[in-house]
């Protein structure tokens, strides 16, 4: 229906982050999704849709290379978003953590920060932001994450 022009991809994002709340199975998804899971969950990982977003990603049997390439797209329209830094730091911070208990998962992320900056492109405050936010992950990782300006 979005390909038709009879949904916007806002609206697409949000059906499909709602399905993913209610737990339907054979639910597809994308980066607008995933954003939209976190808005309906005011950016909380642990409120629906978000939760069940974060259980996807979480599960050891789906695909990771596929899941990645959608949160390196997320991250890009997260870190967009008009929201807080604190924000963008908690949900990143959740993903991070996410793909580094994956097998291969590390490797993804750390080959993730060495692109940033072509990853983000223009979006110079973006990567500045994100590179930060990463950069205290890896030094403290299992430590809360505090946000200092």
């Amino acid at each position: 229906m979005t390909d038709a022009g009879l949904l916007t991809s806002e609206e697409y994002g949000e059906a499909s982050a709602k399905l993913i709340g209610m737990e339907f199975v054979a639910t597809l998804f994308d980066s607008f999704s995933m954003l939209a899971a976190f808005r309906l969950a005011s950016w909380s990982e642990e409120r629906s849709p978000a939760a069940q977003m974060v259980k996807i990603f979480s599960d050891q049997t789906t695909d990771l290379e596929s899941l990645f390439k959608i949160y390196v797209e997320f991250t890009i329209r997260l870190y967009r978003e008009p929201v807080l830094p604190e924000i963008r730091w908690s949900v990143t911070r959740v993903f991070l953590d996410v793909f580094a208990r994956r097998l291969g998962g590390i490797a993804l992320l750390r080959n993730l920060r060495k692109l940033s900056s072509r990853m983000f492109g223009v979006n110079g405050v973006g990567k500045d932001q994100f590179d930060e936010c990463f950069d205290h992950w890896m030094k403290g990782q299992g430590k809360p994450l505090i946000y200092q300006p």
